[in-house]
């Protein structure tokens, strides 16, 4: 086992007939961790535009840890746009709550933590995309809906 045939990247082969070791993968294959569980799910885009519905089951207080841990720094734990860095002279976010933003589908929330938005850098490399879409539902149903009074726990689909 030391020591055993194997192909190297971009070395010569005498296994194939082209001499090369990388093959192409067979015709409608998709490589892992790359297939899209459902439309929309990694772009936050519908036929219509922003989706207006989380795509996905997700766990609210899965989405309220992503929240705390990424967001609550900027926008507050209540979502009020006064976090921490606001409170060390950071310029403020806007408040979570205002009408503009509640009447944002999860789609922009997630789109906003995916791409960034203003001054807020993108969470993409950072969050993966299940708990972005975790943290829109959060806000939508937790902080904007309920005040930050959401039951840990709580499921929320095709919201």
């Amino acid at each position: 086992m030391w020591e055993q045939p194997k192909g190297k990247a971009f070395s010569q082969s005498e296994v194939f007939a082209d001499g090369a070791t990388g093959r192409t993968p067979p015709a409608g294959t998709v490589a892992r961790g790359s297939l899209e569980p459902t439309p929309g799910y990694s772009s936050g885009l519908g036929p219509q535009g922003l989706l207006t519905q989380v795509p996905i089951p997700v766990d609210l207080a899965r989405g309220k840890a992503v929240y705390e841990s990424f967001c609550a720094v900027c926008h507050g734990l209540r979502g009020e746009g006064d976090g921490v860095v606001v409170q060390r002279g950071f310029p403020q976010p806007p408040s979570l709550l205002q009408e503009r933003l509640k009447q944002s589908p999860p789609g922009y929330f997630f789109l906003a933590a995916t791409n960034g938005f203003g001054r807020m850098m993108s969470y993409a490399s950072r969050i993966p995309e299940a708990d972005r879409w975790a943290a829109a539902a959060y806000i939508k149903d937790c902080l904007q809906e309920q005040g930050a009074q959401c039951p840990g726990g709580t499921r929320a689909t095709n919201r």
